[in-house]
């Protein structure tokens, strides 16, 4: 190809450029023009809805302060409600602290009583104790003051017997001619068995004690013991004795003048004393017997007799 038409060729090019590229600019101008047309439809819009606004709210300023002097009012109505219920909010504390202290006094005294009523019934509880207690004494007493009456009843009546026992003792010693004396020492062997408080075994023991017997027994009409004292191998042996000198005294009386045994005392060669008493125990005739190195003296033995006598009527 020539310079010539590279020339043409070249320069047609640029005007085409050129052409094309004043288009372009046109186009875009147009656009940018309805751009900015459009830019400012909506600018002015917004204005327009601003200036709207603007005065919507203008128009809207009395009601605005209105309503915001309403509001103003009710918050000053609030506080004064508000200072009034803190007020009714300190009456009230002021209040439930005097009910507190009421109430503390209240529990206070309601202990205080708790405890003087639990102290009046623990006097009252004791008082009863000792109302039962002092029943109880009393009951007592009057059982002891019975039993008391009933042993100085029966020590009576025991007194009796052997003051009647000893006035028959005395007869009979009179019959027998023992005189007065013999009476008078009666009366005080008597008194040594006073302790034994009408017991057999006591009077028994008291002899046994006071003659130094090695054994003393009560036995009835066939030999069988109803007390004794002393050596334990001997007591059987000296009832049956007894009841060998009661039958003794029996076959007596048929070849001499001899009534009923009343008392005996033999002794062997190694000087052994059997001794004692033979007599009638509502209706049963009974013997009191002793053994000993001695024959025990007369008075005690009658004594025994009686207070025997007396402790089985």
């Amino acid at each position: 190809m020539d310079p010539v038409s590279l020339g043409i060729g070249a320069g047609g090019g640029l005007a085409i450029g050129l052409i094309v590229g004043i288009m372009m600019g046109k186009s875009k101008a147009a656009q940018l023009e309805e751009q900015l047309s459009s830019a400012q439809k909506a600018v002015d819009k917004a204005k327009s809805d601003a200036r709207k606004k603007i005065e919507a709210a203008e128009g809207n300023t009395d009601e605005i302060k209105t309503k915001l002097a309403a509001a103003e009012k009710k918050a000053s109505d609030l506080a004064k409600k508000t200072q009034e219920a803190q007020d009714q909010a300190s009456q009230l504390t002021t209040s439930l602290q005097e009910v507190e202290a009421a109430r503390a006094k209240a529990v206070e005294q309601a202990s205080a009583h708790q405890t003087a009523r639990q102290q009046a019934e623990g006097k009252a509880r004791q008082l009863e104790q000792q109302v039962s207690e002092a029943l109880s004494a009393t009951k007592s007493a009057e059982s002891r003051a019975k039993q008391v009456g009933d042993e100085l009843a029966q020590a009576q009546d025991t007194a009796k017997r052997k003051a009647a026992e000893v006035e028959r003792l005395r007869a009979a010693l009179k019959e027998g001619g023992g005189g007065n004396a013999s009476a008078s020492g009666l009366d005080a062997s008597v008194e040594i068995f006073a302790e034994s408080a009408g017991n057999l075994q006591g009077i028994l023991q008291t002899l046994l004690e006071s003659e130094s017997q090695r054994a003393a027994v009560l036995a009835d009409s066939n030999g069988i013991i109803v007390a004794a004292a002393g050596d334990k191998q001997l007591r059987e042996n000296v009832a049956a004795a007894a009841q060998m000198l009661n039958q003794l005294g029996s076959q007596v009386g048929t070849v001499v003048p001899f009534k009923t045994l009343k008392s005996f005392s033999i002794s062997d060669s190694s000087e052994t004393v059997i001794a004692g008493r033979a007599f009638s125990v509502s209706g049963e005739t009974v013997s009191l017997a002793t053994l000993g190195q001695q024959s025990p003296n007369e008075r005690l033995l009658d004594g025994a007799m009686a207070n025997l006598t007396a402790a089985l009527e």
